[in-house]
């Protein structure tokens, strides 16, 4: 999987997310346990006839048939960059995928790779 993980010594969030191939395939359980998620960059440059939705679940281990706790839109040739400075509170965990579509079951992969950064506790 051509994603990675670190931890990060600042007082906002422990854990930077980035992933340069994100899909319709669920990225599972980034957080570990339950966490808190302050801001995110989606980078959907290369797919420049499509637009994309990320899907952001509150579960461990999600599938692309689950409900998404929340949904994010980039549009076609766009870099979308997403900031909740309260944070959005995750009970389980921080599971993220993306679609061609906002609709839950619905979408297909991006025709080119869409990179995600996510900045978490």
């Amino acid at each position: 999987m051509p994603y990675n993980t670190n931890t990060v010594t600042t007082s906002l969030a422990t854990k930077l997310y980035v992933d340069t191939n994100v899909t319709t395939t669920p990225r599972t359980n980034l957080t570990g346990a339950a966490g808190t998620f302050y801001l995110g960059e989606v980078d959907n440059r290369m797919n420049p006839d499509k637009a994309i939705w990320l899907k952001l679940y509150d579960h461990a281990s999600p599938t692309n048939a689950s409900d998404p706790l929340m949904v994010l839109y980039t549009g076609p040739s766009s870099i979308g960059r997403f900031v909740f400075p309260e944070g959005v509170t995750f009970a389980t965990a921080l599971s993220v995928l993306v679609a061609t579509s906002p609709l839950v079951n619905q979408g297909t992969n991006p025709t080119n790779k869409v990179t995600v950064k996510l900045l978490a506790v």
